[in-house]
């Protein structure tokens, strides 16, 4: 089976991602990684590549392709991607949501080494700032290119509000309500 996990910044995709991966005993993959990894490749900040990504179609194309590749020669794993259901159709889909204000202070929480390459957080409200153009920017493209709304809850099997949940009570709803198969 594969799992697509996408979401609000700040949701806690990657932090669920990676104990439901260990406890599946699944790969993992993040779209997140690519992009931040074309970012470092550029020596430009990941709100910069954000807005790059706004008129060079380039961007989204380099992560979307690792993505379907993914998707159509693996299987036992967990992509973190906002379009992975979109990517990998056949996937058990989904969406983590959380407020704004949750959203922020999570990221500006976060490990200082994990979001280094995010120097433009420097305080919770420059980064809840930053989480509403990132935002907008997504919403923008994916239109754009995919005529697509992630946020649209239809597109999922399972959607979870995890403003107030603890990352070990979101996978605890995601094992419980997770399909035997998928394919």
């Amino acid at each position: 089976m594969i799992i697509t996990l996408g979401g609000d910044l700040g949701s806690g995709k990657t932090t669920v991602s990676n104990i439901l991966a260990k406890k599946l005993n699944y790969g993992r993959l993040s779209s997140g990684f690519f992009q931040r990894e074309i970012a470092k490749k550029r020596g430009i900040s990941l709100l910069e590549l954000q807005q790059i990504a706004k008129s060079d179609p380039s961007v989204d194309e380099e992560t979307d392709n690792a993505l379907k590749l993914w998707g159509e020669t693996k299987d036992c794993f967990i992509i973190d991607a906002r379009l992975g259901f979109h990517f990998i159709p056949n996937s058990f889909k989904i969406y983590l949501k959380c407020s704004l204000d949750v959203g922020a202070k999570r990221i500006f929480e976060d490990d200082a080494e994990l979001r280094k390459f995010e120097a433009d957080n420097v305080s919770l409200e420059v980064t809840k700032k930053n989480l509403v153009l990132r935002k907008e920017r997504e919403l923008y493209r994916y239109m754009k290119y995919y005529g697509i709304n992630y946020e649209n809850d239809a597109f999922y099997d399972l959607v979870i509000d995890t403003s107030d949940k603890t990352p070990e009570e979101i996978v605890g709803i995601i094992l419980e309500k997770m399909p035997v198969s998928k394919n």
